[in-house]
């Protein structure tokens, strides 16, 4: 019951089930933004409690399925990063999901290493670093514009 529990919250309620799991939990959460207008505060709050969440259900659903595809909880936690403190626009979000995307699913650069660290750490962690990546790059495009 427990193990199906942690199973439900790493998959995001099945979304991981789906093909391109972690980019369509990435767009309903754009998504999310929007409809309910969330502030940067919303973000860290959720982005707390989504990481608290994850963190446990990530190493017990590894423990029983492994380093699945269907556990898509770390790219929730990557593209609320990649959102946070950035304006709160239709094209900014678009730009920061689309870098997102493209830093978690091409892993340039040293993100292909942090892949590698053993548990969540390295499940969390180049989903954040992917997302930091995309922020950072939307704010010099920003700048640059």
């Amino acid at each position: 019951m427990i193990q199906k529990m942690f199973y439900i919250i790493s998959s995001c309620f099945f979304i991981g089930n789906l093909k391109g799991g972690g980019t369509i939990i990435s767009f309903i959460f754009c998504i999310i933004c929007f409809i309910f207008n969330l502030s940067d505060i919303n973000l860290i709050i959720i982005l707390f409690i989504v990481l608290l969440f994850s963190v446990i259900s990530i190493e017990y659903s590894r423990i029983f399925i492994g380093d699945d595809s269907r556990i898509v909880a770390d790219e929730l936690i990557g593209i609320i990063v990649s959102l946070l403190f950035l304006p709160k626009s239709v094209l900014i979000s678009i730009a920061a999901f689309i870098l997102f995307r493209y830093f978690d699913i091409a892993k340039p650069l040293f993100i292909k290493y942090v892949e590698k660290i053993k548990g969540p750490a390295g499940i969390i962690l180049d989903d954040v670093i992917s997302a930091l990546a995309a922020n950072v790059l939307v704010r010099i495009i920003i700048w640059a514009l």
